[in-house]
């Protein structure tokens, strides 16, 4: 049962003990979000033919991941140029497939 203490009519509740014990999954998750924000701390945009494409490290599987989303193009690499030529090489088939089915390439970002 929680406990409740009123102090200066505010009224504290402390959780049972039990509650207080370390999750072994909220180890898990706090290594989980680390991970992310080192790679969101790491992510470039760039423009590359007119459309921004973000590059950031992979950090579950090591390496980088290059992204258009514009085109709908994800490439990835061992190293970040890797990945970016990977994610230009996409871009340009699928503009060209879209080209020879008579279909306008998707709207330029910048």
């Amino acid at each position: 049962m929680a406990k409740q203490a009123v102090n200066g009519g505010r009224v504290h509740i402390q959780p049972p003990a039990s509650a207080m014990e370390p999750c072994p999954r909220c180890g898990e998750l706090e290594a989980l979000v680390e991970r992310f924000h080192e790679s969101l701390s790491a992510l470039e945009v760039l423009v590359v033919d007119g459309y921004l494409v973000k590059v950031w490290p992979d950090a579950e599987d090591g390496g980088y991941v290059a992204e258009c989303p514009t085109v709908q193009c994800v490439s990835q690499g061992e190293t970040r140029d890797e990945a970016l030529a990977g994610v230009k090489a996409a871009m340009q088939e699928m503009v060209s497939g879209l080209a020879d089915l008579g279909h306008p390439p998707p709207p330029k970002d910048a």
